[in-house]
């Protein structure tokens, strides 16, 4: 059986590796990804890319759902860089 799912939404600092959140899924799919055939090997090879990359950044889609469904966020406290140079602030506490 080849499933393909995601996984939950990490806040990754800008000086902190991705990794120590992916590294039990790099193990679980190189030693079981292989086996779900005719898919398996191929999520494999794409999955164990991402994970290598760093995984996804969807800081635009969550700041994005923030802003649309939260009037009472006050998102100019974040200090995140997006695609358009708006600067976020995230508070530190």
């Amino acid at each position: 059986m080849t499933l393909k799912r995601s996984s939950d939404i990490y806040f990754i600092r800008e000086d902190e590796n991705s990794f120590k959140y992916s590294y039990s899924y790099v193990l679980l799919n190189f030693f079981i990804g292989w086996w779900g055939l005719p898919w398996g090997p191929i999520y494999t090879i794409g999955a164990l890319y991402n994970h290598i990359i760093g995984g996804k950044d969807i800081t635009q889609a969550v700041l994005s759902e923030l802003i649309q469904n939260d009037p009472e966020a006050d998102t100019s406290t974040y200090n995140i860089n997006v695609e358009n140079n708006q600067t976020y602030n995230i508070p530190t506490n």
